[in-house]
């Protein structure tokens, strides 16, 4: 992972237990993966705005998130916990399987995808 991912993680890691959130959000009810959330924020943070009238920052933050959403779904195949997975964890099945070895071995591979891509997007 690059020097400028890790600096935005690592902020997004202290900023008020987001991360976690996101995750129990996310594997909670097999919406998201934690990796594409946590990726926006890092956009978010770089390229976010607090200027209600800035328009062009805030099209241009959108468009580098889709891009971001589109790039993680093309290569990992979801963006979804419950497709990337195999099962959903919002159900009784789910939380079961979750419980197997190797239940969550595809995680890794989509934390590095979530990186690559938003090391891409922050070096454009």
């Amino acid at each position: 992972m690059g020097q400028a991912v890790a600096q935005l993680a690592t902020l997004v890691d202290g900023a008020g237990g987001l991360r976690g959130a996101m995750a129990a959000d996310a594997a909670g009810k097999g919406k998201f993966a934690e990796e594409a959330p946590q990726a926006i924020l890092v956009l978010g943070l770089r390229y976010g705005t607090d200027d209600p009238n800035d328009k062009n920052t805030k099209y241009d933050l959108y468009r580098k998130t889709q891009d971001l959403i589109e790039q993680f779904k093309t290569q990992a195949g979801s963006i979804y916990c419950r497709d990337l997975l195999g099962f959903d964890l919002g159900t009784p099945q789910g939380q079961t399987a979750s419980k197997q070895p190797g239940a969550f071995d595809t995680c890794p591979q989509c934390v590095r995808t979530a990186a690559e891509i938003v090391q891409k997007i922050l070096n454009q």
